[in-house]
């Protein structure tokens, strides 16, 4: 005798290949002290939102020749946001937040943290917006839907 599997035993796993395959891969390790690699360091304080506490922190935005980056937000030294472009995708994880949002390029300009490339943003994408900066060098981004803001200070060159 002959054992039939129903129609739904080939649907669960179907839609996991299916899921699996339009998945992003997380990001790797990231050694910046390889040629290629500029890295800034600069104070900044992230708000969050319109009602948020301002959390005051260093931001740390290391980029390469290929396009590739990682920003980083840290408190004391412990990375409260971590943004890593590479290879036509993006991925933003945060203790903050749960889940690990990620996706191919362009990134949506909805998060802060997916705009920054290492230069001191220009006409930055819809709909943040960017404040007058410090004659030194320093920014602001803000965004006028969600009232979050991320000031920055002149980055330091290590």
């Amino acid at each position: 005798m002959k054992l039939r599997r129903p129609w739904s035993a080939w649907l669960v796993p179907g839609v996991l290949c299916l899921t699996v395959a339009g998945c992003v891969s997380p990001p790797r390790p990231v050694d910046t002290s390889a040629p290629g690699w500029q890295v800034t360091e600069a104070p900044a304080v992230w708000r969050p939102g319109r009602d948020a506490p301002e959390l005051a922190g260093d931001l740390w935005i290391a980029t390469h020749a290929d396009g590739s980056r990682v920003v980083q937000f840290l408190k004391q030294g412990l990375p409260v946001v971590v943004v890593q472009v590479s290879g036509g995708t993006w991925s933003l994880s945060s203790p903050m937040r749960s889940g690990r949002p990620a996706g191919r390029m362009p990134a949506p300009p909805r998060s802060v943290w997916l705009v920054l490339d290492g230069s001191p943003p220009g006409a930055p994408p819809t709909p943040w917006e960017r404040m007058v900066g410090d004659p030194a060098g320093g920014w602001t981004l803000r965004n006028p839907q969600t009232g979050e803001t991320l000031e920055c200070a002149a980055p330091e060159m290590p």
